[in-house]
């Protein structure tokens, strides 16, 4: 019966040949687990997608209701607390994983020529990522949520010029209330995932017009110049390729299974507990932000 499904697809989608376009494409070098964090990023945005999906499903974006929802999902839902454990690991997971993906990007040299505008889609896509780390932190609506955005959109009060528009723009007003709240939720949910969703899909189509940079150059690149020290090993993997389809398609899908399993261990193992309901009078509170927004400012 799904042979048959399949078939019927096929002739009129013509799968076999978009499937051969994508699994074959060439990567110079060869496959390697070097290559993996760009696919890990994608799985973990489609594992944020999917259990914010369903978060939303019970989730009151008021001052009034958010901080109760929160809790009945993680006290009443069956699954809840894993689900919301799995979007709160999966946060830090990505900030992980496109970080990692960067680096490797940097070191191998693939943001020189031609590949550019593939490197400032990716700087884009980081901070879209923080972006959703940033509005998604005021969701719970509890004391550490409140203080920890009111700092940050105070920090934002602060860029010369337009640092004040800035401030009310997030804000939604002169106080951090219930506009900051749906404007927050409205971002997080509907502005942010469109957003990024076509840059992602800007980024594949940009890597598939340039195609991947391969492995470091650095050897061959000194053999040229006339330098001591190249290494012929790796000029002989820069003349090599090989398809997408299987080795490098294995690992990526080995390191999805794995971040899947870490994050649901971490899930299953370490809560995450509210403070007390949001109360904008208790100015005594010290908030302790998330750790990527911690690095930022040292």
């Amino acid at each position: 019966m799904a042979s048959k499904i399949y078939e019927w697809l096929d002739t009129r989608l013509k799968l076999d040949a978009v499937g051969r376009r994508l699994l074959d494409e060439p990567i110079p070098g060869g496959a390697s687990w070097i290559y993996v964090f760009g696919s890990a990023t994608l799985f973990l945005f489609l594992l944020q997608a999917i259990t914010g999906m369903f978060l939303t499903l019970y989730y009151a974006p008021t001052p009034d209701h958010a901080y109760d929802s929160v809790q009945f999902i993680e006290n009443e839902i069956a699954f809840g607390s894993f689900v919301r454990g799995l979007h709160q690991w999966g946060a830090s997971g990505m900030v992980v994983a496109i970080g990692l993906h960067m680096l490797q990007v940097f070191l191998y040299g693939a943001y020189k020529p031609p590949r550019e505008l593939l490197w400032m889609v990716g700087v884009v896509l980081f901070l879209i990522t923080l972006g959703f780390a940033f509005t998604g932190y005021l969701l719970p609506w509890d004391q550490n949520a409140y203080w920890a955005t009111q700092i940050g959109i105070n920090m934002v009060g602060t860029v010369p010029v337009i640092g004040d528009l800035a401030m009310r723009v997030l804000r939604g007003g002169e106080t951090l209330g219930a506009l900051t709240l749906s404007r927050f939720f409205a971002v997080h949910v509907l502005f942010l995932p469109a957003t990024i969703a076509v840059l992602i899909l800007l980024h594949l189509f940009i890597l598939r017009c340039v195609g991947p940079a391969g492995p470091w150059r650095g050897g061959v690149e000194r053999r040229r110049s006339g330098e001591p020290g190249a290494s012929g090993p790796a000029e002989r993997r820069l003349r090599t390729s090989e398809p997408f389809y299987p080795r490098q398609v294995y690992m990526d899908a080995v390191v999805m299974l794995a971040v899947f399993a870490s994050l649901s261990l971490l899930a299953l193992t370490v809560s995450f507990p509210l403070a007390d309901k949001a109360d904008p009078s208790d100015t005594s509170f010290v908030p302790v932000p998330e750790w990527y927004f911690l690095l930022e400012l040292v």
